[in-house]
């Protein structure tokens, strides 16, 4: 029997196979999703990845983000006694992206007490106190995805970013621990780890070093820096039911800088 099928007869197929996509569910329909600093960068694209795939998006931030249909919250990530409010008024989550973090540079010995406490504040604690405060209604519904978004330089740091090196450090502590307390709930939690990717905060800590995106690609073996919504897919992918038997894991997304070993030598 012949496998060869002609070009009408394959033609003949392509509305059917299209209105099979278009009537397709959308993986995150009905859900909904809580993005902390979701108004621009990684967090923006995450947010609008979710919205397009039919989820109910709930972004907790300072600003309000553009061209995006979501609930908003305005939310200052440096004061713990806002995010159990912004909970209670985002209503139950099915899917919690803990995003929001500072980069504030100097080497330890310049670094100041109130920056290191606000670094800690916004890239750590909040991600503690939102999981606290979601993790409740996913333990009743026995289902949650919780993902943090971590950094390579959790692993493997430069000079000038003691705060952010330890809170990224112990984001990936806390997605080990959280997956391991809560997986026999059905509650998921893992981390993504980005190399640079081009957002405002990068911009602007290049401009303060007088470097470019351009420049900093350079040095990844692929020879540029990554796009939000590179860090966006696999978001999407690990929050899915495509990943449920994905937990206690950090993905790294970073175009194979750190298998490079030398992330301080380059930065």
């Amino acid at each position: 029997m012949s496998c060869k099928r002609s070009r009408e007869e394959l033609d003949a197929e392509k509305p059917a196979e299209r209105s099979v996509v278009a009537t397709f569910p959308k993986r995150f329909e009905g859900q909904r999703v809580l993005v902390t600093g979701g108004s621009m960068g990684i967090g923006a694209s995450i947010a609008r990845a979710f919205a397009e795939e039919a989820a109910q998006v709930v972004v907790a931030d300072l600003v309000e983000p553009e061209n995006l249909s979501c609930t908003f919250f305005k939310c200052d990530c440096a004061v713990p006694e806002q995010f159990e409010r912004c909970c209670k008024e985002a209503g139950p989550v099915d899917i919690l992206i803990n995003n929001v973090c500072v980069q504030l540079e100097a080497p330890c010995h310049e670094h100041s007490l109130e920056d290191w406490n606000k670094t800690l504040s916004i890239g750590l604690t909040s991600y503690f106190l939102f999981s606290k405060y979601v993790l409740p209604h996913m333990m009743q519904s026995k289902k949650g995805v919780i993902i943090n978004i971590a950094s390579v330089q959790g692993s493997q740091s430069q000079p000038r970013i003691p705060a952010y090196a330890a809170v990224k450090g112990g984001v990936l502590s806390l997605t080990r621990q959280l997956a391991v307390e809560y997986a026999a709930m059905g509650i998921r939690v893992n981390s993504v780890s980005p190399g640079t990717i081009a957002t405002p905060l990068v911009e602007s800590l290049l401009n303060r070093r007088s470097s470019t995106a351009e420049e900093a690609g350079t040095v990844y073996p692929m020879k540029r820096i990554g796009k939000p919504s590179e860090i966006a897919r696999v978001v999407l992918f690990l929050a899915s039911e495509e990943a449920s038997f994905i937990t206690a894991e950090d993905i790294t997304v970073d175009g194979g800088i750190t298998s490079l070993g030398g992330w301080a030598k380059v930065a």
